[in-house]
């Protein structure tokens, strides 16, 4: 997985923030699914959900980029549930523009993919199902959400990737600097070496 390189410290904070952000956004799901009377189950994943990230946070499981896929995975895996039992698109696109900026932190290309399979999928299955045309009446004036969808998919796609591109010449940059202070300080060394053996 692509991501730019980013402390220790510095990665601890996104996955805070996007865990802070999971469970409000669980509970707030939670809430909707327990008043629109919606299968107990559901309302069971999502505490999972939430209980497996933050777990994963907690012990530090494997790497960053290891807790970024399974929490974006989690994630995702509610927000699906979510929209399924949504009847209306309109409702799910909010969230997903959330979603999307918020995973996008992780600074990783292809959690930002796993995002826009998932809202191209609903789309399909909402347009398949006829729940489309309940909520908007026709095609045609769906159409200007899905562009906006997919706008939204690019941009994130664009962003992410020169976002990473940048850090990687910022990190070269660096990483030539230190080479270069090395070898003045080795130059310095044998120079002050060489006069004192005169």
């Amino acid at each position: 997985m692509e991501h730019y390189i980013a402390t220790e410290k510095q990665e601890r904070k996104i996955e805070k923030f996007v865990l802070i952000f999971f469970t409000i956004y669980g509970i707030m799901m939670g809430y909707v699914g327990i008043t629109k009377k919606w299968d107990a189950w559901i309302i069971v994943i999502i505490g999972f959900s939430l209980a497996t990230a933050w777990a994963l946070f907690i012990m530090r499981y494997k790497t960053y980029s290891m807790r970024a896929l399974f929490t974006t995975l989690l994630i995702q895996l509610c927000f699906f549930l979510y929209a399924l039992y949504s009847d209306n698109y309109v409702d799910i696109i909010p969230p997903f523009f959330i979603i999307g900026s918020v995973i996008s932190m992780y600074a990783i290309t292809d959690l930002v993919v796993i995002v826009n399979i998932t809202q191209i999928l609903l789309l399909v299955i909402f347009i398949v199902e006829g729940k489309q045309n309940m909520m908007m009446g026709d095609f045609h004036q769906a159409l200007p959400q899905i562009a906006n969808i997919l706008i939204y998919i690019i941009l994130l796609q664009v962003w992410v990737r020169q976002r990473n591109e940048s850090a990687a010449k910022s990190m070269q940059i660096i990483q030539d600097m230190t080479k270069a202070e090395r070898i003045k300080d080795d130059f310095w060394r044998i120079s002050v070496m060489k006069y004192a053996l005169l």
